[in-house]
C-alpha cells in the first residue's frame, strides 16, 4: 500500500473514531431500534426460523426483512455482551468500512487527495452522523447504495468488464434490499442510467451481464419472501402487512401529508455543512478542471443524483431519511469537483480563516470547560480533545495557507469530528440517566441475581438490553410453567383468557409497575410461588 494511500486510511480511522465511537451507548435506545434489536435477540434465543422471519418475543415481525437484525446478532454473539455498544457498533463500524473502501478500491476518476476528501465529507455529514450511530436500518441501507454505486463508477471508468460493472453491485443491492427493500434502486438506477445516456451507451441495460444481475437481485429478492412465508404463523397477514405498507406510499393519511411538504428541505439538511458547497457541481469553472474524458460519466452522475433525490421525495408519504441512498454520491461528486480546483480563489480564504476561528474557538471553550464545568475523568478527556484539536490545527496550518479545497474539507471535517466527540464526551464520561435505564433499573433490584426473568409480550421493547442478562422470553402462554418464577408482562395480558388463570393460581405478588411512554398498558414484574400455594388475583 503506497504511503500516501496509509496517510489517508489512518486520517480517515481517526475522523472516523472521534466522531462515532464517544457516547455510542449513552443515549437510551429509542425510535423503531427495539425492532431491530429484539429481532436479533429472538435469533440467539429461538433459533430457527427466526433467522430468517423477523420476530419480537416470539411473535412474527412483518415490517421489515432480517437484513439488519443479522449483523446485530452477530455483534452479540462475537462480543458475548448485549448492550447498546455492540448493538449501534454495526452500523459504526460499516460507516468506516465504506470510507476505508473508499480510499483502496481502484479507481481512474477519483486520485487519494479525492478519495480522502469524499470519506471525510462523508463521514461528517449530518446523515451519516446522525444514522450512523444508531442499531438502524438507514445507515446500512444508504452504506449498501453508496457501495453499489462506487463500484459501478469505479469500474465504467476505466471500462471494466460488464461481469465486474454489473454483477457486484447487484450482490450490494440484494443486501440492501434485504435491510429494507428494493427503494434503493431508485438512487442507483438513476445515476447508472443516466451516466449511459450522457456516454451514449445506454445498450448496456440490455447486456446479458447486466439481465443476469437483474436475475440475482430478484432471486435473492423473491427466495426471501418464499422462505418467509413458509416460515410464517400466518402467510395471509404477513402479505397484508406490505400491502398496506406499500399502500401508505400512495394514499397517505393527513399527517404524512402535512409532513411531505417539509420532504425537501429536511432531506438536504442531511448533509449537514457540505450542502453549503454543493452549488459548486454546477459552476463551469469547476466542471471544467475535471479531466475531458471523464465529464460525461460527472454530469451524468450528478442528474441520477437529482432524479434519484427527487423521485423518493416525491412519494407522498416519504420521509427525509428514504433518500439517503442518494447521500453517498453527492459526497463523491462534491469531493470530485474540490479536489480538481487547484487554484485558489477569495472563498477559499475566507473558508479558511473561518475554519482557524473555529478551531481555536473550540480549543478556547474547551479549557475554560475544564475549568469551569467538569470534574473528575471527564474533564481531563476534555482536556484531550483540546490538546489534539490544537495539534491538528499547527498541523494543518502550512497546508490550509497554500491550500486549495482539498485541504480545506479535510480539516473542516477534522473540525465537525472534533466537535461530535466534544458534544458527547461529558455523556460517556458520566452514567447517563433516563426513564428505560430507570425502569431497568427497578426490576434488576427487585429479581434476586440467581433467578431468571421471563418475558411475555412486553410493549417497551427499548427495555431488554438495560436489563440484567440471563433472561428468557415466554413467547407462548404454555412458556409461561412451573419454572418461571419472575415474570414480566403487561397487565392486559393477565386476563382470564391469556395468562389470568395460571398466573392466578400460583400466588402472585408485584414487585415493579412501570408504565412505557406512549403505551396505555402498564408493564409488572410478578413473583410466582409453586403451583401448591394459594391463589390469590393479582
Amino acid at each position: 500500500m503506497p504511503n500516501s494511500l496509509m496517510k489517508a486510511c489512518l486520517l480517515v480511522a481517526v475522523i472516523w473514531a472521534a466522531a462515532y465511537l464517544p457516547g455510542l451507548g449513552a443515549a437510551e435506545i429509542g425510535g423503531m431500534e427495539a425492532k431491530r434489536i429484539w429481532p436479533a435477540l429472538d435469533m440467539l434465543e429461538l433459533g430457527g426460523s427466526h433467522w430468517i422471519l423477523p420476530s419480537c418475543g416470539g411473535e412474527d415481525y412483518y415490517n421489515k426483512p432480517p437484513g439488519m437484525n443479522w449483523p446485530i446478532a452477530a455483534s452479540f454473539k462475537l462480543s458475548g455482551v448485549r448492550s447498546p455498544v455492540t448493538a449501534r457498533m454495526p452500523t459504526a463500524l460499516a460507516m468506516l468500512a465504506f470510507a476505508l473502501l473508499l480510499l483502496v478500491l481502484p479507481s481512474r476518476w477519483l486520485d487519494i487527495p479525492a478519495k480522502l476528501t469524499a470519506a471525510a465529507i462523508f463521514l461528517t455529514a449530518k446523515g451519516s452522523l446522525d444514522f450512523g450511530r444508531q442499531a438502524e436500518i438507514d445507515g446500512v441501507y444508504m452504506l449498501m447504495t453508496g457501495i453499489a454505486m462506487l463500484w459501478w463508477l469505479n469500474v465504467w471508468s476505466r471500462k471494466g468488464s460488464r461481469w465486474s460493472l454489473w454483477i457486484p453491485p447487484a450482490i450490494f443491492l440484494a443486501y440492501g434490499a434485504l435491510v429494507k427493500g428494493p427503494l434503493l434502486g431508485v438512487a442507483f438506477y438513476a445515476m447508472a442510467v443516466c451516466v449511459l445516456i450522457y456516454t451514449r451507451r445506454l445498450k448496456e441495460l440490455l447486456a446479458w451481464q447486466h439481465l443476469a444481475a437483474v436475475a440475482i437481485m430478484v432471486a435473492v429478492g423473491m427466495g426471501w419472501v418464499v422462505l418467509a412465508l413458509r416460515a410464517s404463523s400466518s402467510g395471509q397477514g404477513m402479505l397484508e402487512t406490505w400491502r398496506s405498507q406499500w399502500a401508505v406510499r400512495f394514499e397517505p393519511d393527513q399527517q404524512h401529508q402535512t409532513n411531505w411538504l417539509l420532504n425537501f428541505p429536511r432531506a438536504l439538511l442531511e448533509l449537514g455543512p457540505w450542502l453549503l458547497f454543493m452549488p459548486l457541481l454546477w459552476v463551469p469553472r469547476f466542471v471544467r478542471n475535471l479531466p475531458e474524458e471523464h465529464r460525461p460519466m460527472f454530469r451524468g452522475a450528478r442528474l441520477g443524483m437529482c432524479i434519484g433525490f427527487v423521485a423518493i421525495n416525491l412519494m407522498p408519504a416519504a420521509l427525509p431519511r428514504y433518500s439517503l441512498p442518494v447521500l453517498p454520491l453527492a459526497c463523491l461528486l462534491l469531493a470530485w469537483v474540490l479536489s480538481s480546483h487547484r487554484e485558489p480563489v477569495a472563498s477559499d480564504e475566507i473558508w479558511r480563516k473561518g475554519l482557524f476561528i473555529c478551531f481555536f474557538a473550540l480549543v478556547a471553550t474547551s479549557i475554560a470547560g475544564l475549568v469551569l464545568l467538569y470534574d473528575g475523568p471527564a474533564g481531563w478527556i476534555v482536556l484531550g480533545v483540546s490538546v489534539l484539536v490544537a495539534g491538528a490545527a499547527a498541523w494543518w496550518t502550512p497546508r490550509l495557507r497554500g491550500g486549495g479545497p482539498f485541504s480545506l474539507a479535510t480539516a473542516t471535517a477534522m473540525l465537525v469530528a472534533a466537535l461530535q466527540y466534544y458534544a458527547f464526551v461529558q455523556i460517556a464520561g458520566e452514567a447517563a440517566v433516563g426513564p428505560r435505564r430507570e425502569a431497568a433499573a427497578a426490576i434488576n433490584a427487585a429479581v434476586p441475581a440467581d433467578q431468571t426473568l421471563y418475558l411475555y409480550r412486553i410493549g417497551s421493547e427499548q427495555l431488554i438490553l438495560y436489563l440484567r442478562p440471563g433472561w428468557k422470553l415466554a413467547p407462548t402462554p404454555d412458556d409461561v410453567g412451573p419454572d418461571v418464577k419472575y415474570l414480566l408482562t403487561q397487565t392486559r395480558w393477565l386476563k382470564p383468557d391469556v395468562l389470568g388463570e395460571r398466573v392466578s393460581a400460583r400466588n402472585p405478588r408485584r414487585l415493579v409497575g412501570y408504565l412505557p411512554a406512549a403505551n396505555r398498558f402498564e408493564e409488572v414484574v410478578l413473583k410466582l410461588d409453586d403451583q401448591s400455594m394459594p391463589a390469590t388475583q393479582p
